[in-house]
C-alpha cells in the first residue's frame, strides 16, 4: 500500500476485522475484493461471507 492514501472504508475493515479477530474460535479472516471479508470458524470446513458496505454506510456518521 506504499503511496495509497487509505480510505474511511479500509480504516473501518481494519477495525472490523481487529474486533472479530479477538472472538473465540475464529480461525481465519480473509478479506474480499468487494468491500467484505471470508470468516472461517475453528473447526468449521466452509467460511461466512460478510459484506461491510451496508454496517459502514449506517455508522460512518458515527465518532469512533
Amino acid at each position: 500500500m506504499f503511496g495509497r492514501s487509505r480510505t474511511p472504508e479500509d480504516r473501518f475493515t481494519d477495525e472490523f476485522v481487529s474486533l472479530i479477530n479477538r472472538l473465540p474460535g475464529i480461525a481465519r479472516i480473509t478479506r474480499t475484493d468487494h468491500f467484505g471479508i471470508e470468516v472461517r470458524r475453528a473447526g468449521e470446513v466452509g467460511s461466512h461471507s460478510i459484506f461491510l458496505g451496508n454496517l459502514f454506510a449506517e455508522v460512518k456518521h458515527l465518532d469512533a
